[in-house]
């Protein structure tokens, strides 16, 4: 059941916010320890139990299968090669065992995965040999690569580039593709990185509080905090991954910015029609503030977010609780869903023509300031208290007939 209005009067809306910053984790992979080759070769490996080698584990520590001849598992001279449980052959290699044979070896390969585990021509993975003799199915894994002779599936999942370190002002890319890691050791010691003229740039900055420019190009930086990236230029796409929050991109001129901020405290600002930015989640207060045609999009907030658009797009999908937009005249900013309540939308100070939504207020007290000529609707509001405050020649509805209210602004 809807109602809706058509009102006149005055009425002040309540604002929650709260924030909050957590930590992170790091986690660094390391080679397999090398196993030992198989004293034989075998024929087709049922299971790895053709080959000689150790005990139930041809081919040494952590190989949960041992190879026949191009058995499970390639390495060594016919025992267990790359793959195994953190394991790697000795020589590695995809040989398959003494003489490969298309077909010999079982389906399931090696074992558990070797991190970035390697060894000889073919370095380790999930896991090599198996079918086909060399490669297997799974050939390759975290960071590894193909075995010489490739397999069913090569490569596995590519790891990250191995990052040059550069220092202060060094730390340039033109019209190249570049890995910089930034090789200060604290806040002292910050760079700022320069990628230019269709650069492709693979950024780190292990100590944080970093700076860079982006024009033209493509940039991917990795931050433990308080980074600064600016971007610019319609091809320019950049992605920063701040890992203990409190990272700013400035991006315009029709670039593209996407933030990952999982301990909250970041800001992006976005200028400029076809310029975008997006917050795939922030543990709290966080902040997107979109000016002159362009767009904003925060995926997941905990709580305490703020949102400013004057653009296409205006929109957050879940917030725990109190977050707010302020949105300009004519424009549409959604709240989708605000599961502990308080959420806030209202104008930017721009009256007129704006369409104003909170779809679902779970925990309730969400509230809307509907100026003139606004169109505005809370869709339900199990936790009740929610209100629309609503000005004359406003649109007001409440999607639900309990919880929600209209009262004359």
């Amino acid at each position: 059941m809807f109602k809706s209005c058509f009102l006149v009067g005055g009425a002040v809306a309540s604002l929650v916010v709260v924030v909050a910053c957590g930590g992170s984790s790091k986690r660094s992979d390391t080679d397999g320890a090398a196993g030992s080759a198989g004293f034989v070769s075998g024929s087709a490996g049922v299971r790895g139990t053709s080959t000689g080698g150790a005990p139930a584990s041809s081919g040494g520590q952590g190989g949960a299968l041992t190879a026949g001849s191009g058995g499970d598992v390639a390495g060594g001279t016919g025992g267990l090669g790359a793959g195994g449980s953190s394991a790697a052959g000795t020589t590695g290699g995809s040989s398959g065992g003494a003489t490969p044979r298309a077909g010999a070896g079982g389906s399931g390969a090696g074992g558990g995965a070797g991190m970035r585990a390697s060894g000889g021509t073919g370095t380790g993975g999930a896991a090599t040999g198996g079918r086909n003799g060399a490669g297997g199915s799974n050939a390759g894994g975290r960071g590894g690569s193909a075995g010489s002779k490739g397999g069913n599936g090569a490569g596995g999942e590519a790891g990250a580039p191995a990052l040059t370190p550069c220092a202060g002002t060094n730390c340039t890319c033109d019209d190249n593709a570049c890995a910089l890691g930034c090789s200060g050791t604290d806040v002292a010691d910050a760079c700022a990185f320069a990628c230019d003229n269709g650069s492709s740039c693979d950024l780190a900055c292990p100590a944080g509080s970093c700076t860079g420019t982006c024009a033209d190009s493509s940039c991917s930086l990795d931050c433990d905090g308080g980074c600064d990236l600016t971007c610019q230029g319609a091809v320019t796409t950049c992605d920063v991954a701040c890992e203990t929050g409190g990272c700013d991109a400035t991006c315009d001129s029709g670039s593209t910015c996407a933030t990952a901020c999982p301990t909250g405290g970041c800001d992006s600002t976005c200028d400029g029609t076809d310029t975008s930015c997006s917050m795939s989640s922030c543990m709290g207060g966080c902040r997107l503030l979109c000016t002159d045609g362009a767009s904003c999009h925060l995926g997941q907030c905990i709580g305490g977010c703020e949102m400013e658009c004057d653009g296409p797009l205006c929109e957050l999908d879940e917030c725990g609780e109190g977050c707010t937009i302020a949105c300009a005249a004519g424009r549409t900013c959604e709240i989708a869903a605000c599961q502990d309540g308080g959420c806030h939308i209202g104008s930017n100070g721009t009256l007129g023509g704006a369409t104003l939504v909170i779809t679902d207020c779970p925990g309730g007290e969400c509230t809307i300031d509907c100026s003139s000529d606004d169109t505005c609707t809370i869709g339900s509001c199990a936790g009740g208290g929610c209100v629309i405050s609503c000005s004359s020649a406003a649109t007001c509805t409440c999607g639900s007939p309990d919880g929600c209210s209209i009262v004359a602004d």
